[in-house]
């Protein structure tokens, strides 16, 4: 099956991918030390990708109104290198990716717009399924495509 990650050293040194979604850091995203609540990091991986795939022309309605597949998540981590805090830009990359057959693995870095300082790196590591059955099913092809787009150093 393969390695379903990449170091945190890997995430850092890697290009930048071809897209590039930026938010700001809410005030209901900070925990109470003042930084982005760990968790949060996650969300905003997640929430790029979800904008990431409808620009590029994949409608995340075939997901989940037609519920034609699904991509359940079955790991994810994150590394904390800078802080994030209120107010900040952050620009979500997606720079590494590793596409199989019916699974794959997203490389995020976070980076702050003030400095262009990587804060937040991770990856999320997907598996597709059938919304019926939950088993395993071949990511279809213009799902694929669109993988292959938005994402940076492909294997």
């Amino acid at each position: 099956m393969g390695r379903n990650t990449f170091t945190r050293q890997e995430l850092l040194d890697a290009a930048d991918g071809p897209e590039r979604f930026e938010m700001a850091v809410r005030f209901q995203d900070v925990d109470a030390a003042g930084v982005i609540f760990f968790a949060r990091a996650l969300e905003y991986c997640s929430d790029a990708l979800f904008e990431l795939i409808e620009r590029a022309g994949f409608p995340g309605r075939r997901m989940f109104v037609e519920r034609e597949f699904v991509t359940p998540v079955k790991h994810a981590e994150a590394h904390y290198v800078r802080p994030l805090r209120y107010g900040d830009r952050v620009a979500i990359t997606i720079p590494l990716a590793r596409v199989r057959e019916s699974d794959f693995t997203l490389g995020y870095r976070l980076t702050r717009a003030s400095d262009g300082e990587p804060a937040v790196v991770g990856a999320i590591h997907q598996v597709c399924v059938d919304p019926g059955t939950f088993s395993r099913i071949p990511i279809p092809g213009e799902f694929r495509t669109v993988l292959d787009r938005i994402a940076g150093h492909v294997s």
